[in-house]
């Protein structure tokens, strides 16, 4: 999205405070630069690594 710098850093906000699965870069190519909004999986591997905990803290268990 080519937006200004006020309006990159309210959207960089806006995703951060809301954890959305994406990842953000700023392409500093032409005039006003771009917010490259990239989605990623971290809303699946975060129970994934937690589903791995339990397992190896069962595993001690028992």
């Amino acid at each position: 999205m080519k937006a200004a710098e006020q309006v990159r850093g309210n959207l960089e906000d806006i995703a951060l405070r809301g954890k959305a699965d994406v990842d953000l870069t700023t392409e500093r190519k032409g005039r006003p630069y771009s917010l490259i909004a990239t989605k990623n999986q971290a809303s699946f591997e975060r129970p994934v690594a937690q589903r791995r905990q339990e397992l190896a803290n069962l595993d001690r268990l028992f």
